[in-house]
């Protein structure tokens, strides 16, 4: 099973929801213990350095969590304050 990614849909819904990056938390999304592109569906290593992970830094803390919970049981958010 290929890991979750956003349909173009589900982006252009998101899209207005997007904030200043001053704002918002730098957040990463999870997929079984690696770090996952939502875009793309592109999972990181799982012994890969943070530094080459996504990371999405417009993304206020409640639509993030929204967007994990839309992506399934296996997502989990990861804030960065």
């Amino acid at each position: 099973m290929p890991p979750p990614r956003l349909s173009p849909s589900q982006l252009e819904e998101f899209r207005p929801l997007l904030r200043p990056p001053s704002e918002c938390s730098p957040c990463r999304f999870l997929y079984n213990g690696c770090a996952l592109d939502i875009v793309s569906g592109t999972l990181s290593s799982r012994s890969s350095n943070v530094i080459y992970h996504p990371v999405y830094w417009s993304i206020p803390r409640p639509v993030a969590i929204q967007i994990a919970t839309l992506l399934g049981p296996s997502v989990r958010v990861v804030f960065s304050e």
